[in-house]
């Protein structure tokens, strides 16, 4: 239980960090790109490490048993999720973003009284109300009607918010896999067609990438993001699922936005608003209320 604790909370400060590192890539590189090349490199490694555990055979029950399953998880769970979170770091800044995305936490208390059959209490219910109106401030954070709809922040910070709905729906939909595979082979099947689609998607709205000018910058951020974020910090929370309640894990999400607002303010000079602090204020509340629960 105690390495559960260990891989959830190692998992959630790299993802932390993540924000500016991909930040920065996407100053370089498109992001759908950015996400395909990601994952492509996460694919290779995954697979690689599952023959080297020697987990092979259940690779390949997990392809012939539960491919559709893998391909709506790799869809909904990497391809949409990435895609949604690049453009919205790419629209709004890394603090903004960074909360918005930790009402995951939220989403996933919510999903999990669906679909998981966890109990939703009265101060789950009140954490998540709380939760939402919080997000409602920094969603319109400092910002009138008038330059709202003309706010590219706004834009972005919509597609976080989705971002964040995915990454709820991931968590569930793994939940119930990781009783039945070993969490390397459903984050590496979910890496796999996930890589796909992002494929797919590249050529139609962004075109073949020219890898070669790409930047020393550029490829380090490729390698930390396919390595270390897509590779390591999915094997990590799918290990803590695997012991864990999604609701439980997911509560301790609530770290990233701290982390990655610190590193914004480090690396990019970005300004926290009062409206902003209380909106964050009202979603930790939220969250803390369904810890409570």
């Amino acid at each position: 239980m105690i390495k559960a604790y260990v891989a959830l909370l190692l998992s959630v400060f790299l993802w932390g960090i993540n924000f500016s590192i991909t930040k920065i890539g996407l100053f370089e590189v498109e992001p759908i790109t950015l996400a395909f090349l990601r994952f492509f490199v996460a694919s290779v490694l995954l697979v690689s490490a599952v023959f080297i555990v020697r987990r092979g055979k259940e690779l390949k029950k997990a392809f012939v048993q539960d491919a559709l399953f893998f391909m709506w998880l790799g869809f909904l769970g990497v391809a949409l999720l990435f895609i949604l979170e690049n453009f919205a770091l790419k629209y709004t800044t890394t603090s903004e973003a960074s909360i918005l995305m930790s009402c995951e936490v939220l989403l996933i208390a919510v999903l999990a009284y669906f679909f998981l059959g966890e109990k939703m209490s009265g101060y789950k219910m009140g954490g998540v109300a709380l939760g939402f109106l919080g997000i409602f401030l920094v969603m319109f954070n400092q910002k009138d009607f008038l330059s709202l709809i003309h706010s590219q922040s706004f834009f972005g910070n919509i597609l976080a918010f989705f971002s964040s709905l995915m990454w709820g729906i991931y968590t569930i939909m793994s939940k119930k896999r990781v009783q039945k595979y070993d969490p390397l082979v459903v984050v590496t099947m979910a890496s796999i067609f996930g890589m796909l689609f992002l494929f797919l998607a590249m050529i139609l709205f962004e075109g073949l990438p020219v890898i070669t000018e790409f930047s020393i910058k550029a490829w380090f951020v490729i390698a930390w993001l396919g390595v270390i974020v897509s590779g390591v910090c999915y094997y990590l929370w799918n290990y803590a699922l695997k012991y864990l309640d999604a609701s439980k894990a997911g509560i301790y999400m609530f770290l990233m936005p701290v982390i990655a607002t610190v590193f914004g303010l480090l690396i990019f000079d970005e300004k926290l608003t009062l409206q902003m602090v209380l909106g964050a204020g009202l979603v930790f509340g939220g969250i803390y209320l369904t810890e409570k629960a």
